[in-house]
This record gives structure tokens, C-alpha cells and sequence, in this order.
């Protein structure tokens, strides 16, 4: 076993050297193209300024640069832009900073206990909440985060503070965590000072990918869960459904109790999308913080 995963280490390494390329001086480079790419936001980092490439089969020059400015200039000169490198293809680059190139989506492990020594915290509004998330180094190679939800609705007394934690393990492309929880009773307390309001998640799942090769926090999530109004004895339970982004729908009891029995095979159904809740700063901010 122990040889197998030195093995399994080894051949890791080679690979990420196999499609790394680094540049340790500042100026143009003449590089040989290591595997098939196709280009994203993030092949070339922010220190690459620019690249161009022979395409032997139009005969003509292709250009590619993160700067939005030149590369319109470029296309009004007809100059096509680099959108695939294949295997072998050359191309030449200027950097303005010692940096690498990956070739493919391969990440490099942040180092969390220089990069975490204390915990991040993110602030941010989303409609009557406020948002507060914090992340911090869990068991050496992990992250644990904490997303607190305060609504700030006085009619709920205690006010709805609900706080659930991740655990994200590196994946080689990233942080991934996968949360599920049951049969849980995550507010109870009064509305307006004279309903008995409470509810309660019968069923919930949610996957979070934080993505460090495309910069961007992707998820899936499905939860079931009711209210119930109580005054004077009298209760008054309403049905919740809400899948992905998509705001709760409220269903019928029959419905409800259907979508329990096939939660499951729903959740496994359901796409990965990229995560529009969490504001585009602050998102960049986690992955500044994180060494991407």
C-alpha cells in the first residue's frame, strides 16, 4: 500500500511539472505547448500581458491577451484570437512578473497554515439578511467555513440566526464539500409577538465547489422543509421545496411527502451551477485569501 501511494504522489508531481510551465525572468518566451488546451480566463494569469502564436494552417498570426482593450484593437486587424492550443504548437509569451502557466485545470495545494493563521471573515447583505462568512485551516489540509444568516426582521423574537458549517477537502482542482442535514429544527421562537413560529428541515443536501482553476463557487443543493404558525393550539403547517438557486416554492402535504421519498434520486439529478448568491467581491476575495 505504502508504495502505491508513493507511486500515486510521484506520478502527481510529474504531472503537474509535465503542464506547468515557469517563467523565473521577465520578457518574451518561446514555449512548446504541452497538451491540448482550451483557453479560459485563467490558462494565462494576470502577469502573462501577452501571447501570439503562428497558425501554420491559415499562415497568419493569432493573438491573446486578458486585456479587454487590446484585444479589441487586435480584431479590428483581422487578427484571430487564440481561443485552442494543441499539443505541440508554439507559442510566444511575454510576462511582466516571475509566474507560471497551467496547461491544464491542475491546481497547486495552498499552503493553509501561511495562508490562514487567523480566520477570514466576509460580510455581505442578501435581501433581509446579513451574510457572515468565515473561514479557517481544519485538521491541517482542510478548510472549515461558517455561514451565519441573521434576518433582520423584528418580528421574530429571538431573531432567526442560523449558522451552518462546511468541511472542504482539496480535490486537486479545488475545495469541495458536500453537507447534508435531517430532520433538524432550525428556528423556533414568536412572530409578531403572538404566533409560535418554528421550522424545521426535514431533508437537505447542498455540494459546494470552490473552483481555483475558473476562480468560481459552484453548487447544488436541494432542501425540504416546513413552517408552522401555532396560536391558541391551533397549527397551521405550510410545505417547502427549494432546489439550487431557485427561490422556495411552497407545495401541497402530498407533494411534500412524495418529494421526501424520492429526495435522494432528485439530489443526484440536479446540475452543478455556478453560485449567484455570493457577490462577485467577495468571491474573488476568498480565493485571493485561499492563493489563487
Amino acid at each position: 500500500m505504502k508504495k502505491i501511494i508513493i507511486l500515486s504522489f510521484l506520478m502527481s508531481f510529474l504531472y503537474a511539472e509535465q503542464f506547468s510551465k515557469s517563467l523565473t525572468t521577465i520578457g518574451w518566451h518561446n514555449l512548446g505547448v504541452p497538451t491540448d488546451v482550451n483557453i479560459t480566463n485563467n490558462t494565462f494569469g494576470e502577469d502573462i500581458s501577452l501571447v501570439w502564436q503562428w497558425n501554420s494552417v491559415t499562415q497568419s498570426w493569432q493573438f491573446y491577451s486578458k486585456d479587454t482593450t487590446l484585444l479589441s484593437a487586435v480584431d479590428k486587424l483581422n487578427i484571430s484570437i487564440i481561443t485552442t492550443l494543441e499539443t505541440g504548437d508554439a507559442i510566444w509569451v511575454k510576462n511582466r512578473a516571475v509566474t507560471s502557466i497551467h496547461f491544464t485545470d491542475f491546481c497547486t495545494e495552498p499552503n493553509l497554515s501561511s495562508l490562514l493563521t487567523s480566520p477570514k471573515v466576509y460580510n455581505y447583505t442578501d435581501l433581509d439578511a446579513s451574510i457572515i462568512v468565515t473561514i479557517s485551516q481544519y485538521d491541517s489540509n482542510k478548510i472549515k467555513l461558517l455561514s451565519t444568516q441573521i434576518l433582520s426582521d423584528s418580528n421574530f423574537n429571538p431573531l432567526l440566526n442560523d449558522t451552518t458549517e462546511y468541511i472542504f477537502t482539496w480535490t486537486g482542482k479545488g475545495y469541495e464539500s458536500n453537507y447534508s442535514i435531517y430532520n433538524d429544527t432550525v428556528y423556533q421562537g414568536k412572530y409578531n409577538s403572538t404566533y409560535d413560529f418554528t421550522m424545521k428541515i426535514d431533508k437537505g443536501k447542498e455540494f459546494i465547489d470552490l473552483d481555483c482553476f475558473n476562480k468560481e463557487i459552484k453548487t447544488k443543493n436541494y432542501y425540504l422543509y416546513t413552517m408552522t404558525i401555532s396560536k391558541d393550539s391551533e397549527n397551521n403547517t405550510r410545505y417547502f421545496v427549494q432546489t439550487n438557486l431557485d427561490d422556495s416554492i411552497e407545495v401541497s402535504a402530498y407533494d411534500y411527502h412524495t418529494f421526501l421519498s424520492e429526495f435522494d434520486t432528485k439530489y443526484e439529478s440536479l446540475a452543478v451551477v455556478v453560485d449567484t448568491d455570493t457577490p462577485a467581491d467577495i468571491a474573488s476575495q476568498i480565493f485571493k485569501d485561499l492563493g489563487f
